[in-house]
């Protein structure tokens, strides 16, 4: 009975699946059901012989299930002919898959201040990717991510089940660590805070390195998770490992090349190699059991502050006595130094007065 039509739409309703009977349709010319919802596309229009359907098809591709998407989109790649605007397709299937991820990552947020950073998450994301390829490989990328990530934190939770809130705050810092990496603003000063757990996540590679401060004082994790986590923050500035029970670095220099502040104090690790921290600015090493002068730190031009209170040292280098620039920023209080170096130390602390005229 409708062996003639050539136009059809249909703006009401759900359509679970495109009904075949539609592409035995031999004169439609124009099938509208952008205002539908509308989940699946049939297998049998991923064949060949049913381009004059797709040359008329119009769909809110935001709709279409994932899987039904990717299939239809690299049948369209395949074809000779161009059958559908292929940009218009990954625009919106990029746009629905941004506010699922969004939606996935940061159930707890407020929704105004959600939706403006939802926005300005697709708004980076979509001029940072140009052409429909692109950005349908970058939002597959970012999917899997995210995939990799909540299976992690899950397996985690589940050891771990007092550890909500952590769970959430890693999920919200790797959003939020979206927006820088699209070229756009994000946090001015993203921090990871308060993580004293004694069982660590495996973390994706690159999701955390807009982080900027990591403090994970008080950590009773072992070693070998300490170190696969703490080099996740490859652009950390400052990190606290304060009592967090380590017997050595659990990171080497070039992990963490932008590194400015560390605090060690109060571990038990007997010897440090600082010697490739070249933006270090301040290190803490107050009641940790370092025993003697951390290697490489006289040679650090950054190096602003050097805490080595009630520390196990007992001597200093003589090269360190000759530096007044390092006898001024050591705070060496409570330390049991050997006689020589206690009055090797006297006599440079009083040359230092004498040069820059002090009482």
């Amino acid at each position: 009975a409708m062996s003639q039509l050539q136009r059809l739409k249909n703006s009401k309703g759900i359509l679970e699946t495109l009904p075949n009977a539609v592409l035995g349709l031999p004169h439609l010319e124009r099938l509208d059901l952008k205002d539908m919802v509308h989940r699946l596309l049939p297998d049998e229009l991923l064949n060949p012989g049913h381009e004059r359907v797709w040359r008329g098809l119009s769909l809110n591709w935001s709709l279409v299930e994932r899987d039904s998407l990717r299939a239809a989109y690299e049948f369209l790649r395949a074809q000779p002919e161009h059958l559908v605007d292929e940009e218009e397709m990954i625009r919106e299937y990029c746009h629905a898959e941004l506010d699922r991820i969004s939606a996935q990552t940061r159930p707890f947020v407020s929704l105004a201040l959600d939706f403006d950073r939802q926005s300005a998450f697709r708004s980076a994301f979509f001029n940072h990717f140009t052409g429909a390829r692109a950005r349908f490989q970058a939002v597959e990328a970012l999917r899997q991510e995210q995939a990799a990530l909540n299976a992690s934190l899950e397996v985690w939770r589940r050891r771990n089940p007092s550890h909500e809130r952590v769970v959430e705050e890693l999920r919200t810092r790797w959003w939020e660590g979206l927006l820088p990496r699209f070229g756009a603003r994000g946090s001015t000063a993203p921090e990871l805070t308060d993580l004293s757990v004694a069982d660590l996540p495996i973390l994706p590679e690159d999701g955390f390195t807009h982080i900027r401060s990591v403090n994970l004082r008080g950590l009773r994790a072992p070693l070998a998770q300490v170190r696969e986590f703490v080099r996740s923050f490859g652009q950390v500035r400052s990190l606290d490992l304060n009592d967090s029970a380590l017997t050595e670095l659990p990171f080497e220099a070039a992990d963490l090349p932008m590194l400015e502040n560390l605090d060690l104090g109060k571990n038990p690790l007997v010897a440090l190699d600082v010697s490739g921290m070249h933006r270090l600015k301040a290190l803490d090493l107050s009641g940790s059991g370092v025993r003697s002068w951390p290697k490489g730190a006289g040679q650090l031009a950054q190096l602003g502050y050097l805490d080595l209170r009630d520390s196990a040292i007992t001597a200093l280098p003589a090269e360190v006595l000759a530096q007044d620039r390092m006898l001024l920023v050591l705070n060496v209080h409570g330390l049991a130094l050997d006689a020589p170096t206690l009055r090797e130390l006297t006599q440079a602390m009083s040359r230092v007065e004498r040069v820059r005229g002090l009482p």
